[in-house]
């Protein structure tokens, strides 16, 4: 498994280097868009559109509204205000399910780290608590979670609590206890023991990577030569020999 990053997992004076490896993997086949003409790719290209012009290194900015922006250099960018740190233990149901990003990482000990983080692994299991704790990765400031998953030690991004949005006002009904005892006993009934994680499949991802499997032409393996065809060839090799060394006396 490739690791994409490193993370300093950092509380008091403690320092545990990790590298990051991702848990999931998309199923999906990822589409290519090509020319009808040629089968060749389609290139996109950045353009301004008041001159039509091809803009090689674009700016950062915000768009304001339709006609106006406002662009950033790289300085302003560089010299933003140094963000607070925050580290913080919390039991694992303090976050709720709306936060994860769905961008979760194993985490495993860089080399010399490997007893710290063991304790500090152990510790969020046998505990069950999780680290909440702001970082930055790749100039981007991100907040995540690291808490242990079915004996893995894992790191997951989540939103700040800015981004989640207010439910809508859902209308309450009363609801009788006659009818919640009969929908409970119906319910019971379908209720499974466990997932059956083996049959679940992505179907349409494995449709395409059949209809590509059929459309693929393999050539097939070149015949072995006749053994006129062979003589000939041996033939034709020696007189080309003798030309060649007859030319050199």
């Amino acid at each position: 498994m490739r690791k994409v990053s490193t993370i300093n997992i950092s509380f008091g004076l403690v320092n545990i280097p990790a590298g990051m490896y991702p848990c999931h993997k998309e199923a999906k086949v990822e589409f290519n868009l090509f020319s009808e003409c040629h089968n060749a790719p389609v290139r996109y290209k950045k353009v301004c559109q008041t001159c039509g012009g091809e803009v090689v290194s674009p700016k950062k900015g915000v768009k304001i509204d339709k006609e106006n922006a406002i662009v950033f250099s790289e300085d302003e960018l560089k010299n933003l205000p140094q963000t607070t740190q925050l580290t913080m233990f919390v039991p694992i149901t303090a976050v709720s399910p709306l936060q994860f990003r769905g961008e979760d990482y194993y985490l495993a000990p860089e080399e010399g780290a490997e007893r710290a983080f063991s304790l500090f692994a152990q510790l969020l299991a046998t505990l069950g608590i999780g680290l909440l704790m702001k970082t930055t990765i790749r100039g981007k400031e991100r907040l995540c979670f690291i808490r242990s998953v079915e004996g893995s030690t894992v790191l997951s991004f989540l939103y700040f609590p800015e981004e989640i949005r207010p439910a809508p006002p859902s209308p309450s009904v009363a609801v009788s206890q006659k009818e919640m005892e009969t929908a409970i006993a119906l319910l019971k009934a379908l209720i499974e023991e466990k997932v059956p994680w083996e049959k679940i499949k992505n179907e349409t991802a494995e449709a395409i990577k059949n209809l590509i499997s059929n459309k693929t032409v393999v050539p097939p393996p070149p015949s072995p030569p006749k053994e006129e065809e062979f003589l000939m060839a041996l033939n034709e090799l020696v007189k080309k020999k003798k030309a060649v060394q007859t030319f050199w006396r």
